[in-house]
Formats: structure tokens, C-alpha cells, sequence
């Protein structure tokens, strides 16, 4: 049996959870192809270079809008809507996939495009993502962003919200609030296999800090240079530090082991006591998976992740900073991490709960037994 996944490009997290879902479906016999764009594809290639469980289907992506020395996340989402003709190219590219392939099942991570294309021809996709719609402060545009996401989403016949069910919903403001606009939406939390999972005690981790390094291509070196000024710091005041996702795999500079693309992120993360990351909704799933208290950088002017960030903090497992902030204060962003060490016993207490929350979810393997469901056609 065929299973045809249209995966967002814009970041690495949608790549991430697809292909691991592609990896377990394959394993089962079925034929994976998945079309993909931007650093969604990049990812995908990376990840399917060694374990080849997929036919990957590149598509043009869309460009990245720069305000200052910072990626403008708003800016570039908006452009991306409002570029009809690219939006087109995708949709019809999307059409002739869909068709050529001839899948028993289509899943969309994110993509409106795929779920258009799917529900034009007559067909009802499978939608997974982890934000139903954006948030915004006005009224007026929150209620329009709704409508328009609600439109363009198709006709799923099931939704996945890769999220925690509320009240401990990460990425909260994005999809509670408007799950009532939907049918058939199911919370699944992280979509990742725990049989594989090597949860480490926390004493006898040996990473006291640990920075990942993700953003887009061309925010990652910008992020990775302010990162090492204060990992340089945290390393003088004799914490062990990795940083990993830079470009490059470098080696030590100093005390601080600096690794570039990583296969298997998640062993790093598992052996650590701190994790600064960028709001990125999976990443941080993974880090309340391995029990890892974490200091957020939401991108600026993205909406999901700064909500993600306060979520972070309401939920007592983690703390974030301002990206100016992160690359303007280093000194102060230290002295937050020392605090944050100081108060570890409490982050722990409150992270080792909504963990507990996340593994009783299991949503992997339902989104499995749901897909097999659909191949077989009941």
C-alpha cells in the first residue's frame, strides 16, 4: 500500500515527526513518498540518507524575510499566503503527485496545499499539526486568520494535534481555542516511538548546558555566533557545554564540544541538565520527553513560538528570554541560566508530571493503528 505525505518546509520540526512516522510505516511494507520543500527537505534528505525508507519529491520553497539582523518569521508566512502564484505552483504539483501516485493515504504535516489538492479530488486527507490556526491580538484579523485556516485546511477526516490535551497545551492560543471549529481533532502529543526512548537520572547526566542551534539556513549562523558568547561564558564559570545544529561539525573549541548536523539529537538531549532551544514546538516535546528543563528563545515576531515560551514558563518547566535580549546581554542570559540551575529541584518536580502526561498519551502509535486503518480503507 501507498502513503503520499505533503510535509511544510519552513523549519526543521515537521520534517522531523514525518519522517519518523514515515520510518515506522515503512517498516510495515508500506511505500512512503513524501514531497517537501525549503529546510523541511533538506532535513528529510539528511535523515533518509543512511535509513532509506522514502521517495523524496523536492518542490521550490519560499524565501526568508530579514528585518534588521533577524529572521521575520510574520513577515515571511504572510508573504508566503499572499504569494499566489508559488501557492499555485505548489497546489498543482500537489495534484499531479497525488494522481501520478495514486496513494491509499494522504497526509498533510502542515501543508494547506495538500489538503486542498487532496479534498479536490475527492479524496480526505489525514491532517497532522500542531496549530490549528495563529493567534493574533486584534479581534477583527484573529477571526479572519480562523476562517481563512478553516477553509484552507480542506476536509481532513481526522485531526492530530501533535500537542498536549489542554490545560497543558504547549502551543495553547494556536489551538484550543478554535479545535470547536473542527471535526475529528484529537490531541497526540509527541509523535516519536518510546520504545526507543533512554530516559538518564538526572545526576548522572554529564551535559550541564545544552544549546540547539535551529532556525532557518540563513537565521542559523546569525543564532549560532550569540549562542557561543554565552556558552563561552557559561564555560568559564566551569559548566560542561555542547552546542549542537550548527552547520559544521567542529570539535572542541575550549571546553565547549561544538557538533554540526546530528542524526540522533535526542542522545545529547537525554544526557543533559539545561536545554536552550528556539521555540520550536517539537523540540520542546522532546525536552519534556528526556525531562529536560529549558530555556526558550522564541524567534522574534513569531507568534507560535513566543506562545510556546510562555507556555514553557506557565507550566513551571522552563523559563525563556527575548531573542534581543539573547544576543544583546549575554552576560544577563548566564546569570538566568545560573538561576535557573539554582531552582532545578522545582523545574524537575514539575517537568517529571506533565512527562508523565506526555508517555500515557502514547500518540504515536495511535496515529499508526489510524493510518493502517485508513490504507485498509474502513
Amino acid at each position: 500500500m501507498k502513503v503520499y505525505m505533503g510535509v511544510n518546509g519552513l523549519g526543521r520540526g515537521h520534517a522531523i515527526r514525518s519522517y519518523r512516522l514515515a520510518n515506522a510505516l515503512s517498516r510495515e511494507g508500506y511505500d512512503i513518498y513524501i514531497s517537501s520543500y525549503g529546510d523541511g527537505y533538506g532535513t528529510l534528505k539528511n535523515l533518509n540518507t543512511t535509513n532509506k525508507c522514502c521517495k523524496l519529491i523536492k518542490l521550490k520553497g519560499y524565501s526568508y524575510e530579514w528585518l534588521s539582523k533577524q529572521l521575520d518569521w510574520k513577515r515571511t508566512i504572510l508573504k508566503g499566503l499572499l504569494d499566489s502564484n508559488k501557492l499555485l505552483k505548489h497546489f498543482i504539483s500537489e495534484i499531479n503527485n497525488i494522481n501520478l501516485i495514486n496513494p491509499d493515504v494522504v497526509i498533510s504535516d502542515s501543508r494547506f496545499s495538500t489538503c486542498l489538492a487532496t479534498t479536490l479530488l475527492g479524496k480526505s486527507p489525514i491532517l497532522v499539526t500542531n496549530q490549528l490556526s495563529i493567534f493574533h491580538t486584534n479581534y477583527f484579523f484573529r477571526s479572519v486568520i480562523r476562517h481563512t485556516f478553516k477553509y484552507l485546511w480542506g476536509k481532513p477526516k481526522k485531526i492530530f494535534i501533535a500537542d498536549l490535551p489542554p490545560p497543558y497545551t504547549i502551543s495553547y492560543v494556536n489551538n484550543v481555542p478554535v479545535e470547536n471549529f473542527f471535526n475529528n481533532v484529537e490531541y497526540v502529543g509527541l509523535l516519536l516511538n518510546l520504545d526507543n526512548v533512554n530516559f538518564v537520572d538526572y545526576e548522572s547526566r554529564d551535559i550541564d548546558i545544552l544549546f540547539i542551534v535551529s532556525a532557518p539556513s540563513g537565521d542559523r549562523e546569525v543564532f549560532y555566533m550569540d549562542t557561543l558568547k554565552i556558552a563561552s561564558k557559561l564555560s568559564r564559570k566551569g559548566y560542561t557545554v555542547a552546542i549542537i545544529g550548527h552547520g559544521q561539525s567542529i570539535g572542541n573549541i575550549g571546553s565547549i564540544f561544538i557538533a554540526g548536523w546530528v542524526k540522533n539529537s535526542l542522545e545529547y538531549l537525554s544526557r543533559s541538565k539545561i536545554v536552550v532551544l528556539r521555540g520550536g514546538h517539537t523540540a520542546i516535546l522532546e525536552s519534556i520527553l528526556y525531562g529536560v528543563p529549558m530555556l526558550v528563545v522564541p524567534a522574534p515576531k513569531q507568534t507560535e513560538q513566543e506562545g510556546n515560551a510562555i507556555s514553557v514558563k506557565r507550566l513551571g518547566i522552563g523559563s525563556y528570554v527575548s531573542y534581543v535580549k539573547y544576543y544583546k546581554e549575554p552576560f544577563e542570559v548566564s546569570r538566568k541560566i545560573d538561576g535557573m540551575i539554582s531552582n532545578i529541584d522545582e523545574y524537575m518536580s514539575n517537568i517529571k508530571v506533565i512527562r508523565k502526561i506526555l508517555i500515557n498519551i502514547n500518540g504515536f502509535e495511535r496515529v499508526i493503528e489510524y493510518i493502517r486503518y485508513s490504507a485498509a480503507g474502513e
